[in-house]
């Protein structure tokens, strides 16, 4: 799939991996929500210490739940800033971090709004 068709929640192509299960989907929803481990702060605490290595990982559980959920724009970042970490691609970690951050809250506001 190009970048540029890429979703903040591709619902469609979720639900086929889900089988049309749009409950589990919704219930996926919910958790990654409420769940997630994923916070802003801590997440910038750990670049403050310069821990690049947990700093990854943290991304990573992120990238994780978000590509079963067909958070695909939130995944994408995640890549991007993961391959950051670890020295695998250059960038101004800031500024993607900021874009990840970004990302997140929209996509969990959209998320939410799929719920209603």
């Amino acid at each position: 799939m190009e970048a540029n068709n890429r979703k903040l929640f591709n619902k469609e192509e979720t639900l086929v991996r889900f089988g049309g299960d749009e409950e589990l989907l919704k219930e996926l929803a919910t958790m990654f929500i409420n769940d997630s481990k994923f916070s802003k702060d801590e997440f910038e605490n750990l670049l403050k210490n310069d821990d690049k290595s947990l700093s990854a990982s943290y991304v990573h559980k992120l990238k994780g739940s978000c590509g079963t959920l067909g958070c695909e724009l939130l995944y994408d970042q995640c890549v991007k800033v993961e391959s950051i970490l670890k020295g695998k691609e250059t960038g101004n970690l800031q500024q993607e971090k900021e874009t990840l951050c970004r990302i997140y809250d929209e996509t969990v506001w959209f998320l939410r709004n799929f719920l209603v």
